[in-house]
């Protein structure tokens, strides 16, 4: 109990305090605040302070009201003047700049425009393109006129990025964390544009800009997908750059160039006196005769049967040009070459195509003019460099692959054309640009079980405006299969279900199967005895089979083995077994879909959403409509497309499949 003079003072100090708190929200100084010297006047003294909070406590509330009406306001003016169908965007302000240094490139024009923050459309990208194609392609035709030459146009813009922090959470840890909306990386004036396209006095100048718009969404697809998490949040610029080009061109007849092989050198230098020796080289590809192949006299017969709209002569060697031919005579492929001190070096090799009729040029200069010539026999042009002068066979697409013998070289062409569609050289990776990267011993261990499902929709139509657009077809799902796999392979009898509710049942039943497997991870299976050949292999090992370090001198070994076959795996360090535990909390089951992303998984939201999921549901999204993966509980989606390099029917061709296209369906499932 404190006494009476501590009580005096402890009084004291509360009307001390209180008369200091009433003179700072007056603003005043204490000597004009009487002092309460009772508890009446205390009490006063309290209710006025609680006056003057409360009022500022409403000034303050009505404030940020009238801040978040006109934010509103705003938002919603700047929502009409971007839905508005009779606004007229405003024009963007081009600044040019000549002689600009972009990187080892000197651009001779350079126009760089910043997009304000209430220009519409500004967050949408592929719009805001479209919307200034006019404004951007007549600059890029005055820039034509203006410098009176072929040019080499970038065009380009500037993003603001942003993703979460943690987007990459789930699929490096299995804990899970309730995502912040402000815990987001953002990365200002980001750079995306296309490659340098050749713009020349016949180019349409909207096939350029069509072609820009295409890298720059590829390019844009290729930063949101495989889990990076990046999304749009706005477009701060748009840049153009310009270069004079003067194309590379090939004219009338020239010799060929010193150091080629001159004699029974597979290559037919066609006699021209104009500028048409592609035209010419084409033709006699074509039509081929078997005396004077180099004179075009018997061609003239067939000059009008090749489609040049829109190319001019000489022909340029840019790769725009020449894809434009390929595409206006689609039975024929142009390979480009050029003789260098070395020998034979590719210019252009085009996709694979066995249906079309492969021409391979050859690219010649004196230093002054240049000339095409065709290549009828590839290896007779290059059997100089093995040492008994035989015949060699290459392939134009692996650009390395060469042989003596015919039968290997047709082996190797049919195996070549089902890998990829473009041409590919291997280069091992030399010793010092190797990078290895430690991992936690846990990763060594596979995921005990995964499940693979697909789901089955019936197709309704329905009449629904939505937008500008019209929806015509709803998908119901009405059936489901999935197979519960093991890590070493061995699977259960596949599960089907056929009726209503599809998508509730199969959460449901997911659910429960999870249940079973980690009922499964509680009771570990104790380990099967070793046979002796696993005895001697034990006791001569050497090395951990977890870390594939050596043991030392008198290190503790013990058996390895799974807790959910029972089987022994091999000879480990005590320390590395205990980390390869099996926790049946903290164990995932992953359930896989094909196209998971693009379809499987709406159906799943919807029997997430029918049960009323209580549990916690976290997602890595892809955009704001697709997820690469999200995860319930300890249930994992997946998208197995995600990690494919090529398409099914790829991967089916590849394997060999592509021979049972034509066999009845009935006969496989009988």
């Amino acid at each position: 109990m404190p006494t009476r003079k501590e009580a005096a003072q402890q009084r004291n100090l509360i009307r001390h305090q209180a008369r200091q708190e009433l003179a700072d929200l007056l603003g005043v100084s204490r000597r004009q605040i009487p002092f309460p010297h009772s508890n009446v006047e205390l009490e006063e003294t309290r209710n006025r302070i609680q006056v003057i909070k409360d009022r500022i406590n409403r000034e303050v509330q009505e404030l940020n009201e009238a801040r978040i009406r006109e934010e509103r306001t705003n938002a919603e003016f700047l929502e009409l003047a971007q839905t508005d169908p009779f606004n007229i965007p405003p024009t963007l302000e081009f600044e040019r700049r000549d002689y600009v240094r972009s990187g080892r490139e000197l651009i001779d024009s350079n126009f760089i425009a910043f997009v304000p923050s209430t220009y519409p459309n500004r967050y949408d990208y592929h719009n805001f393109l479209l919307q200034n194609r006019n404004q951007i392609t007549g600059i890029i035709n005055s820039e034509r006129i203006r410098l009176d030459s072929s040019l080499k146009v970038r065009i380009g813009i500037f993003l603001t990025i942003k993703r979460l922090r943690n987007h990459q959470q789930n699929l490096f840890t299995d804990d899970i964390e309730v995502f912040q909306n402000d815990e987001y990386e953002v990365l200002y004036n980001r750079p995306f544009k296309s490659t340098n396209m050749a713009v020349l006095d016949s180019t349409n100048l909207d096939e350029i800009y069509d072609l820009t718009i295409m890298r720059i969404d590829g390019k844009i697809d290729k930063l949101s997908s495989c889990g990076s998490g990046w999304i749009i949040a706005a477009v701060t610029g748009v840049f153009i750059e310009v270069i004079k080009y003067t194309p590379l061109t090939a004219s009338g007849y020239i010799e060929l160039p010193s150091g080629m092989p001159t004699r029974c050198n597979g290559v037919i230098n066609i006699q021209n006196n104009d500028n048409k020796c592609f035209m010419w080289c084409v033709l006699r590809a074509l039509h081929p005769v078997p005396h004077h192949p180099e004179r075009i006299s018997n061609l003239r017969q067939y000059e009008n049967e090749l489609n040049f709209n829109g190319i001019e002569f000489p022909v340029s060697i840019s790769d725009t040009t020449i894809k434009k031919f390929e595409r206006q005579n689609p039975n024929i492929l142009i390979a480009l070459y050029t003789w260098k001190v070395k020998g034979l070096v590719p210019i252009r090799i085009p996709p694979k195509n066995e249906n079309k009729t492969l021409v391979r040029l050859l690219l010649i200069d004196n230093g002054e003019n240049q000339h095409y010539c065709w290549i009828k026999d590839l290896s007779k042009l290059i059997n100089n460099r093995s040492k008994n002068g035989h015949r060699q066979y290459i392939c134009d697409w692996c650009l390395g692959h060469v042989t003596l013998d015919k039968k290997k070289h047709e082996e190797h062409m049919e195996d070549c054309l089902k890998v990829s569609k473009s041409p590919q050289r291997t280069e091992p990776a030399k010793e010092e640009n190797k990078v290895y990267y430690p991992y936690q011993l846990k990763k060594r261990m596979f995921v005990p079980y995964h499940i693979v499902a697909d789901f089955e929709a019936i197709l309704v139509k329905i009449k629904v405006k939505k937008g500008k657009g019209e929806k015509y077809q709803k998908h119901i799902p009405c059936s489901y299969s999935y197979t519960k796999v093991r890590y070493d392979g061995v699977s259960e009898p596949r599960k089907e279900y056929i009726g209503e509710d599809a998508a509730k049942n199969f959460v449901i039943t997911i659910i429960h199967e999870y249940f079973k497997i980690r009922e499964e991870f509680n009771n570990p299976k104790p380990m099967i005895p070793l046979t002796p050949e696993e005895l001697i292999t034990h006791n001569s090992a050497t090395c951990c089979w977890i870390c594939e370090e050596q043991y030392k001198y008198g290190e503790r070994r013990v058996m390895d083995h799974c807790h959910i076959t029972g089987k022994y795996r091999g000879s480990a360090h005590s320390n590395c077994n205990l980390q390869l535990k099996v926790e049946p909390s903290k164990m995932h089951v992953p359930v896989v879909f094909h196209n998971g992303t693009g379809y499987d998984n709406h159906i799943v939201m919807q029997g997430i959403g029918a049960i009323e999921c209580k549990q916690e549901i976290s997602c890595i999204p892809k955009n704001y409509e697709k997820y690469l993966s999200y995860r319930i509980g300890n249930l994992r989606f997946i998208d197995s497309a995600e990690f494919a390099k090529i398409s099914q029917e790829k991967f089916a061709e590849n394997v060999g499949a592509g021979e049972c296209k034509d066999i009845k369906t009935d006969v496989l499932f009988i």
